[in-house]
């Protein structure tokens, strides 16, 4: 019975998929006859004089295949800027760490928002401010990034220093067909750019959580808004409070190896060729970051047939480690880059030590941030949950062992 199951589990979901995609389909109709017989004719470049009312009303067609709440969401963020939306990309971009954004474009600028790490990530760039969009080049084979080199830097961080250039990472496995058309319409092949972004369109910008202005710690790499779920609550025992600076300091060595707090929890948890980048100081409360990347286990998850993961898979991980006045907190938000979907979500998660009374409390908290909407987003989450509960358990152990060495 299991390949029939599999097989109409396929065909159930390429079912929903054509389904979705004719909604979309029809609201391009129109570009997708155009795009065909652009295809057909010999390219040349076409800018907004050559193209005239031709270009307005394919822009609009574009515009209105946004969704109202990503379009509704670009207002908000950027209210006084002239006209709508055409296209929008969640990526992260990388200012001394990276930062979870979106990117929207519209005919005059492209614009960028996000907000993670104290930071306010708000930026309007004009297409003629930009010099070069080009692929970074990278022999990172954990990122394929998009570089924008600026005519004259722009702030790109709400009192930040002005930035000469860009390094885009787009929630993709292949950044190119977004880079190509960033490029054509930069080069002002404005008609050819518009049928390479309704080839590109994004189911939503980001997830519809509301945004908290009034979070407790705006320095959180936690999504704003995102739902945690409670997975570990404990009392570590053996550990007191006046151990917490112990604890703190022991989070921010800069060698992770086997005897280290952190390297020693990586290596329980059956990660290896682990590369770990500087802490870096980006808030003013005395918090730290660091990047990390590694090679980590896989555990084996219930997926329908069509699906499977493989033994292990590439992960970059943002870890934070920040002191509070009775506790110290460690969060960390992970990419997995090879596993199915690995592209449409993070795995966030929050790890409290915390005073209480005469003991420590060990709390650990969860959540999946959904950069893109998929059928297996139940399953994802629940396999998740499980399995940070079983390394929320070993983070703690490594705690105890650290004090006690």
């Amino acid at each position: 019975l299991l390949p029939w199951a599999g097989l109409m589990f396929s065909i159930a979901v390429c079912s929903l998929g054509r389904g979705r995609q004719a909604g979309q389909d029809k609201k391009l109709a129109e570009l997708g006859a155009a795009a065909a017989a652009s295809r057909a004719a010999p390219r040349k470049n076409s800018d907004d004089s050559s193209t005239g009312k031709d270009l307005d009303h394919l822009v609009s067609q574009l515009q209105c295949s946004i969704s109202e709440a990503s379009q509704t969401k670009f207002r908000k963020h950027f209210p006084d800027h002239p006209g709508g939306a055409f296209q929008f990309y969640n990526l992260s971009l990388r200012l001394r760490v990276r930062h979870f954004c979106i990117m929207f474009m519209s005919r005059t600028h492209l614009c960028i928002y996000g907000r993670s790490l104290g930071q306010a990530i708000h930026v309007q760039i004009p297409w003629n401010n930009i010099q070069s969009v080009s692929r970074g080049g990278s022999l990172d084979p954990f990122i394929d990034p998009v570089h924008i080199v600026l005519k004259q830097p722009q702030p790109v961080c709400q009192g930040g220093k002005p930035e000469q250039s860009l390094e885009l990472r787009f929630f993709s496995k292949n950044a190119k067909p977004k880079l190509e058309a960033m490029r054509a319409w930069h080069a002002g092949e404005r008609k050819t750019a518009i049928y390479m972004f309704a080839d590109e369109i994004e189911p939503e910008a980001s997830a519809d959580e509301d945004e908290d202005d009034d979070d407790e710690d705006l320095n959180s790499i936690i999504t704003e808004g995102l739902t945690m779920q409670s997975i570990v609550h404990e009392s570590l025992e053996g550990v007191q409070p006046h151990h917490l600076d112990t604890i703190h300091s022991k989070l921010l060595v800069d060698d992770w190896d086997e005897l280290s707090l952190l390297g020693g929890f990586l290596r329980s948890c059956e990660s290896k060729d682990i590369v770990a980048a500087p802490w870096v100081s980006v808030a003013n409360d005395g918090g730290m970051v660091r990047e990390v990347k590694m090679v980590v286990a896989v555990p084996k998850i219930p997926l329908p047939p069509p699906f499977g993961c493989p033994p292990q898979t590439r992960v970059t991980t943002t870890y934070r480690v920040a002191r509070r006045r009775n506790c110290v907190v460690l969060e960390s938000s992970s990419e997995s880059h090879d596993v199915p979907f690995g592209g449409y979500f993070t795995v966030q998660e929050r790890n409290v030590i915390r005073s209480d009374g005469d003991g420590v409390l060990f709390e650990k908290s969860v959540g999946c941030h959904f950069v893109r909407g998929t059928m297996l987003k139940k399953i994802i989450e629940s396999e998740t949950h499980k399995k940070c509960a079983k390394i929320g358990q070993l983070l703690a152990q490594e705690v105890d062992r650290a004090v006690g060495a």
